[in-house]
């Protein structure tokens, strides 16, 4: 972190807008598991805010058809590509989607299940992480962080081949209602 609080180098745009969709190669080994705070929004179904590093606020909403939408507000450089990977309470990969920051927002593309039908009651976890590494990351995103160096704090954490990455998990229960 810089003198004077700010979280940001000198090169990173600072906010006011919202994403796009984009690709992310490859996983990170994660950081411990947290869990959001609880909301008081019924659409919401989890929150996760951090008082240092790259991501300072994660919300998980169920969209109108019954999909997951991650979205929240990042430190990291514009154009920034997140992968938000979603699990069941036994670890198993539900579905894949992608983001990009874009004016230090994101907002993911529903989280849907293969046959349509809506996510039913239970524990879930969505991981959001960023790779710093050619290919994950446009070489923009890359200059602008130092190759992910100039990045640190909650989340920030390095793959099995060096690279730096991000990785923060989010747990949420979707109650027997179904959550709508």
């Amino acid at each position: 972190m810089k003198a004077g609080g700010s979280r940001l180098p000198s090169a990173f745009p600072r906010p006011f807008a919202i994403l796009l969709a984009a690709g992310l190669a490859g996983g990170v080994a994660c950081a411990p598991q947290e869990s959001g705070e609880t909301p008081a929004d019924p659409h919401e179904l989890a929150r996760l805010r951090l008082a240092d590093g790259p991501l300072e606020e994660a919300r998980v909403r169920r969209d109108t058809r019954g999909g997951f939408v991650v979205s929240g507000f990042a430190y990291f450089p514009e154009h920034t590509r997140l992968g938000l990977v979603l699990y069941d309470s036994t670890g198993r990969v539900l579905a894949r989607t992608q983001t990009e920051v874009l004016n230090s927002l994101f907002r993911s593309m529903p989280l849907v299940r293969s046959d349509g039908g809506r996510w039913p009651a239970g524990a879930y976890e969505i991981l959001i992480e960023a790779i710093f590494a050619p290919g994950a990351q446009p070489d923009r995103v890359l200059e602008a962080s130092k190759g992910g160096a100039a990045l640190s704090g909650d989340g920030m954490t390095t793959t099995v081949q060096g690279r730096p990455a991000f990785a923060k998990r989010i747990s949420f229960m979707v109650p027997g209602d179904g959550g709508s």
